[in-house]
């Protein structure tokens, strides 16, 4: 009798899960009832490519390509970045969520640009680029993958082009991890990628009160790695408390943050800890593809190393540190120099 009502529980549970996916299916489909039209009344036809959630950290490299003859599905958030430079644009929210809700029934919303030649895609492994790809492959004649983060050293489980017939990356070192990875199809080399960021401003640093931004790692989100983590960052606390001390979630671990995380730093995961700010000079972290981007845009950038913490870089790539008292030496200088 037993096992029958708890067998019955799971069918109640099941059934309740699965009426409200529906409704959320439902309800993102009225939501977005209104920009759907936006596929409907649109005549791409003259269109060759498809840009699938377009980077506007890139639109530089979408301008010196001259991809006026695209359609660029993005961010609403991000239309008027791409509008001021003539592009044709289209909000992404409404095939990204049917895509992601209604898997392969969702892709039947993406057939009106199925006369387009190429799709470029700005990452290959979420779950709608995999669909898409999918679909594309029997409709186009090429998908190509723009690397939407520096590749780090030690991570080939999810690096972007996998799948994709090229890709294009910024630099040889990003050409040389891909390849580490047995990827033998075409790799283009790009200057034009991730140049929307200013170089770093030491006097408008100096203005904000030196802020020293530590790059979250995602790691709250790891439970093994959790405990450990948090006690790192009591030790990097304790040293640098004198400093304006500044913690950059990772998006993983957004929902994830201990109280006493706020008690230790100024969270903040808005621009203003980000690189668009010019005045967000010195940047620490254990791994994050930020930090390259913090050195490559002329940053003071800096790497911790902590054997109870995966590798994440090879040596030298950006300044390392395996002791917090060395580096606090090394950010002093540049606070009170």
């Amino acid at each position: 009798m037993q096992e029958l009502l708890g067998a019955t529980n799971a069918c109640q549970d099941l059934l309740s899960a699965y009426m409200f996916i529906n409704f959320l299916n439902l309800f993102f489909v009225i939501f977005f009832l209104s920009k759907i039209r936006e596929y409907t009344n649109n005549n791409f036809s003259d269109k060759t490519h498809i840009v699938y959630n377009a980077n506007k950290k890139n639109i530089r490299y979408f301008k010196i390509n001259n991809l006026k003859n695209a359609v660029f599905l993005v961010k609403h958030s991000d239309r008027k970045d791409f509008l001021k430079y003539g592009f044709s644009v289209v909000s992404i929210e409404p095939i990204y969520f049917f895509l992601n809700l209604l898997g392969p029934l969702g892709i039947l919303v993406f057939k009106k640009f199925l006369f387009c030649k190429d799709i470029i895609l700005n990452s290959d492994y979420g779950l709608d680029e995999f669909l898409l790809l999918n679909f594309c492959s029997k409709h186009y004649s090429k998908s190509i993958c723009i690397q939407h983060g520096l590749f780090p050293s030690h991570n080939n489980n999810d690096l972007d082009g996998q799948f994709c017939d090229t890709v294009i990356v910024k630099s040889i070192d990003q050409v040389k991890i891909l390849r580490s990875t047995g990827y033998n199809k075409e790799i283009i080399i790009s200057d034009e990628l991730f140049e929307l960021f200013p170089s770093g401003n030491v006097s408008a640093w100096r203005s904000k009160g030196s802020p020293i931004i530590f790059v979250g790692s995602g790691y709250f989100a790891n439970k093994t790695l959790r405990s450990e983590y948090m006690a790192f960052l009591r030790d990097f606390c304790e040293i640098f408390s004198y400093a304006n001390l500044i913690y950059r979630p990772h998006p993983r671990e957004v929902n994830h943050l201990p109280s006493e995380i706020f008690s230790l730093f100024d969270v903040n995961n808005s621009e203003q800890s980000s690189l668009v700010e010019s005045g967000n000079f010195v940047f620490v972290g254990i791994k994050s593809t930020l930090l390259m981007e913090a050195h490559y845009s002329g940053r003071k950038s800096f790497l911790i190393e902590n054997i109870k913490f995966p590798t994440y870089f090879d040596k030298n790539i950006i300044p390392t540190f395996s002791s917090l008292i060395d580096l606090n030496n090394e950010i002093s200088k540049i606070i009170y120099e």
